[in-house]
């Protein structure tokens, strides 16, 4: 599978298909391949020659930019927290780009030249821990916390009226929620409950 398209090869929308998942009234009104053609024209579009800074120029456009610092920066406003982002900085960033990618990632070792530049400035705890990922752990929440689902089963059932989805599917995914994985099978209920939030905060009518 090429890139960027193998970096959705997880996901639940398309390990499924999309005629399996929307309802045939929704799915004929969209291009469910425009979201790809997106990815792929930032792909295209990045001003590199090597796959790793192509891929570091799309993790900016979509991971930072469009998902990771809204999340951050709308929780810490209303949090009262102001955060910076010493390590976004434009000198910082410009200097990145003048370090050959066989530097920034020897064979497979991930983060190397960022560790090694780091050394005796952060402690070795810091550089060397583990990897920890930011998923919010909504699936187990799902299966702990009654009050939770009985909000989540509210949005879905309201989000049943609107067409988007198909009926059967909805239920099809709760059940592999329950049986099976529920960290992976809780963020699509996730996406789901958050799409309804959604209609109605801006009130859109089911």
């Amino acid at each position: 599978t090429p890139l960027p398209d193998r970096l959705e090869a997880w996901n639940f929308l398309h390990r499924i298909g999309t005629a399996e998942i929307l309802h045939p009234d929704f799915l004929a009104a969209v291009d469910v391949d425009g979201p790809a053609g997106h990815m792929r024209d930032v792909y295209r579009s990045a001003p590199a020659n090597s796959q790793l800074n192509r891929l570091l120029y799309y993790d900016w456009r979509f991971t930072l930019a469009d998902n990771d610092l809204r999340k951050v920066e709308a929780m810490c406003a209303l949090a009262g927290v102001e955060v910076s982002y010493p390590m976004l900085h434009p000198d910082v960033v410009d200097m990145s780009l003048r370090v050959p990618p066989q530097m920034k990632m020897p064979g497979t070792e991930l983060r190397d030249f960022y560790k090694k530049a780091m050394q005796g400035f952060l402690p070795d705890e810091i550089i060397h821990k583990k990897k920890h990922g930011f998923g919010l752990p909504f699936g187990l929440w799902l299966q702990q916390s009654s009050e939770l689902r009985e909000l989540v089963l509210g949005n879905l059932a309201d989000l049943r009226r609107r067409h988007i989805v198909r009926d059967g599917f909805l239920d099809r995914l709760l059940d592999l929620h329950g049986a099976d994985d529920a960290r992976y099978y809780g963020v699509f209920v996730w996406v789901l409950a958050m799409l309804e939030q959604w209609f109605q905060s801006h009130g859109i009518e089911a």
